[in-house]
């Protein structure tokens, strides 16, 4: 058991021990053991010193063979002991907890900082608009309620719109990989919209002009989804599931759209292929809500005056 001993522990003890032992030829030697004991725990705190109980009443006896201790002295000798270890322990669990606080108030210091070095701004706000102006893509500024904006604002609300919808789409209705070519074109349409003809270069207006192209192509959709739903005879209300009813929502979208392009198509900002496109949108979405539905086997709901 002294052998496990750590070496810088076992020295200071032994040599109280035997120079208690040398100085005292009676019991009285374990007292003065004890206090010189409790004395060098009290300076010198260590996790070890909770175990060296019964060592220490070991040590004590095999450091003086002339010494006989009776079984009173024995028995105090081993209380006192245990009465040491455990304060000391006490002691040293308090002064881990007080390391511990200070090294956690240091490090949660130094993490604050770091991190606050580290962070950076994030690119989705500029606040380059917080006084009411934003700017188009050929860099000009405008009022944010131009009716630039306002056009924009609904493409961008449609689009939305078309999303949500598609969605909702199932995939035998095939409607999905049209309104996502769609959103994507709408983007397009909103570049061309961004860069007024009057005051942006040819290389930017080149860049976003909309192809014509685009109207086509809905066209054939619009054949396409037509040719395989049963004539209309009645007006029909938004109705038909949740696709359907969400694509006569984006056809409401789309025609206010329109609407506010129109203003920009007449004073020559923007090219008419992009109100032409709006105008033929609304009717797909039209056409793709029928079909929606009778994919889905909902029935539409017929007006009644």
């Amino acid at each position: 058991m002294l052998s496990s001993l750590p070496f810088h522990t076992f020295r200071p003890v032994r040599r109280i021990i035997t120079s208690s032992f040398a100085t005292n030829t009676t019991s009285r030697g374990s007292s003065s053991v004890c206090r010189q004991f409790t004395t060098h725990l009290s300076r010198r705190p260590s996790s070890s010193t909770t175990s060296m109980a019964p060592s220490l009443l070991a040590l004590a006896a095999s450091a003086g063979n002339s010494i006989t201790l009776s079984e009173l002295t024995l028995h105090k000798l081993q209380g006192a002991q245990l009465f040491v270890g455990s304060g000391v322990a006490f002691l040293f669990a308090a002064h881990r907890w007080q390391e511990w606080r200070r090294g956690l108030s240091t490090s949660a210091g130094e993490g604050a900082a770091r991190d606050k070095k580290k962070k950076k701004k994030s690119m989705i706000y500029t606040r380059t608009g917080d006084k009411g102006t934003s700017s188009l893509y050929n860099g000009e500024r405008r009022p944010k309620n131009d009716a630039t904006f306002d056009a924009l604002g609904a493409t961008d609300e449609l689009n939305a719109a078309i999303g949500l919808a598609k969605e909702h789409a199932i995939t035998k209705s095939a409607l999905g990989g049209p309104l996502c070519q769609i959103q994507s074109r709408l983007l397009d349409l909103g570049a061309a919209i961004a860069t007024p003809a009057q005051t942006s270069d040819d290389h930017k207006r080149e860049r976003t002009r909309f192809d014509p192209t685009h109207v086509k192509k809905v066209e054939e959709w619009i054949d396409e989804l037509d040719g395989r739903l049963p004539p209309l005879k009645n007006f029909i209300l938004p109705s038909g599931g949740l696709c359907s009813a969400h694509l006569h929502l984006a056809r409401t979208i789309c025609r206010r759209a329109e609407r506010s392009v129109i203003p920009l198509v007449n004073s020559e900002q923007v090219d008419p292929e992009v109100g032409i496109y709006l105008n033929r949108l609304s009717d797909f979405l039209f056409v793709a809500a029928r079909w929606a539905a009778k994919s889905e086997g909902h029935e539409e709901t017929v007006w009644v005056k």
